[in-house]
């Protein structure tokens, strides 16, 4: 589902919003390679694509972005050189808040009866839900999953058979950034003019992290949140002249 909304108003300030609900689902998500995956790029059982059903890679339930520009009134009325100074200028900004990118627990230490990828091993006692964790992800950058919910592959012969936890079943986190524009432009003359413009990206410097160490079989990174995935604040400036 898919909404857009979009007002101008008279005063110089224009407004735009966008949300996406969706689900996307499959049992591989292609990469740079297209649909050709090789069959060592499938994880789980290939003798059984169906039991790999479940959120792309690239699922994100919500996204919601809003734009907006203001062109600032009032300063346009100013005469000679106090309209040269406050005339021209304008703010805007665009935020967006989306949902967390789905993922897998995995195991190097599954399938290797068949020499294939394995996921992880959810204890007897234990389901897919019981390892969702909640709260801030700041306060469990340590633990952002229960890690204690998963087990040893079982062995199966002379190896181990495929983990049974479900294909991308868990959801990192979600993603809050905020992105503003001050500019100010001076006419020079006929199609002539100056701008000068202060970017400000991620302007309130929110931390946003990625994926959790998801490998069962590397536990000083299991269910750990070590990376962020857009740079701290960052402040831009820049002068342009279009003729």
């Amino acid at each position: 589902m898919q909404l857009s909304a979009r007002k101008r108003y008279g005063n110089g300030l224009t407004f735009s919003s966008a949300y996406t609900w969706s689900r996307s689902i499959d049992n591989v998500s292609a990469n740079a390679g297209g649909r050709n995956q090789p069959l060592g790029s499938f994880r789980g059982d290939y003798n059984n694509p169906d039991s790999n059903i479940g959120p792309s890679d690239f699922d994100r339930t919500h996204r919601f972005v809003a734009s907006w520009l203001y062109e600032i009134p009032g300063f346009r009325q100013s005469r000679a050189a106090t309209k040269a100074l406050l005339a021209g200028w304008s703010v805007s900004g665009v935020g967006t808040l989306q949902s967390g990118l789905p993922f897998s627990v995995i195991d190097t230490r599954a399938g290797t009866i068949v020499g294939a990828n394995g996921y992880g091993q959810l204890s007897p006692t234990a389901d897919p839900a019981s390892a969702e964790l909640s709260g801030r992800t700041q306060d469990r950058l340590n633990a952002y999953f229960d890690t204690t919910k998963f087990a040893v592959p079982p062995q199966i012969g002379n190896g181990t058979g495929f983990g049974n936890a479900p294909r991308n079943f868990l959801r990192g986190p979600g993603q809050v950034n905020f992105d503003m524009a001050l500019v100010k432009r001076f006419s020079l003359a006929a199609a002539h003019d100056l701008e000068f413009r202060s970017e400000f990206f991620n302007i309130f410097n929110t931390p946003q992290f990625g994926l959790p160490g998801n490998a069962a079989s590397t536990p000083s990174t299991f269910g750990v949140v070590s990376t962020t995935v857009v740079s701290p604040r960052i402040v831009q400036l820049a002068l342009r002249y279009r003729f």
